[in-house]
């Protein structure tokens, strides 16, 4: 992946973030960064270069409420919650946040 590209990737995750965090904060829910997410931050002060999403954990109660809240909350805006739910192809047991004005195709 170009650095350009990978700047730009983690610009959008970033936007991404700071929605969720509105979110997480309005509503009282607590969460930790997890995984590449924790490590990047740790050793990088940032992203971990190569990485291209962000690994965020919520305890099961917040992340119910989340699920049930995300939906209404991004009604008016460009980011989705991609669920088992939501899209019956998403074969991930956990929910992702996507920013629908974003594209990015792998060859």
């Amino acid at each position: 992946m170009s650095d350009i590209l990978t700047q730009t990737i983690h610009q959008i995750e970033l936007g991404i973030f700071n929605r969720f965090v509105q979110i997480a904060t309005k509503y009282h829910l607590h969460y930790v960064a997890t995984g590449g997410t924790l490590l990047g931050a740790i050793r990088h002060h940032g992203f971990i270069p190569w990485d291209d999403d962000m690994d965020i954990a919520m305890l099961r109660d917040d992340y119910q409420r989340f699920l049930k809240i995300a939906p209404k909350e991004f009604k008016n805006d460009h980011y989705f919650l991609q669920t088992p739910w939501s899209d019956h192809n998403f074969a991930l047991s956990y929910a992702k946040i996507l920013d629908q004005n974003t594209f990015i195709e792998e060859h």
